[in-house]
């Protein structure tokens, strides 16, 4: 008989009735019971994110899936992010291009009200200018953001996930982005950070 169940880290493990015990990446939910990033749950696997996604991914790294998609109707990479083969992050990047700078923006509002209907107002909603040269000209605001002198982070705390949505740029390049991160994984991921930096000492 085997038992399933989850390390002090979040990650899955099964135990056998013999006592022995090892990690699972085969696990198609997390501690939440359901899905935190699209099909799947934190602290899962490459295994399940493949088997959930139906397909294998378009580009891989020693950390990450990718998986080339249209998400709201924009061209966009759901990018599952690994520890140590454990699900800890996820985030969407969005690469729909455009012509006039100012689309960014409108990008932007649109995953905003998609996320609000979905998960609520934001916890915080935050906007920064590190140059106030198109500040007071909104029409120009695309531009400010593509020169990086404009960023808008936007938050949302949930039970089990911290969820961001973010628009940035620098040299006139414009990055939009969610990113999902795991909150059980947070300290799982610094440490193996931490230990990675401390090896190399």
């Amino acid at each position: 008989m085997e038992l399933e169940g989850f390390a002090k880290d979040g990650r899955p493990v099964r135990l056998s009735s013999d006592g022995t015990w090892v990690f699972s990446n085969s696990a198609k939910e997390g501690p939440t019971g359901g899905a935190d990033f699209r099909k799947v749950a934190w602290g899962v696997g490459r295994a399940a994110v493949v088997a959930a996604e139906g397909r294998e991914p378009d580009r891989t790294e020693d950390n990450f899936f990718g998986f080339d998609l249209v998400l709201a109707q924009l061209d966009a990479t759901a990018l599952y992010i690994f520890v140590e083969d454990v699900l800890t992050r996820a985030k969407y990047l969005i690469n729909q291009e455009h012509s006039h700078d100012g689309a960014y923006l409108i990008d932007f509002l649109t995953l905003n009200d998609l996320l609000t209907q979905k998960y609520g107002q934001p916890n915080e909603v935050n906007e920064y200018w590190v140059n106030s040269l198109y500040q007071d000209s909104p029409e120009d605001w695309g531009l400010a953001v593509s020169a990086g002198h404009l960023s808008r982070y936007y938050v949302w705390d949930l039970p089990e996930t911290e969820l961001y949505l973010a628009l940035k740029g620098d040299n006139f390049k414009v990055g939009l982005e969610i990113e999902y991160t795991g909150k059980a994984f947070q300290e799982f991921e610094a440490a193996i950070q931490t230990a990675a930096v401390l090896d190399e000492l």
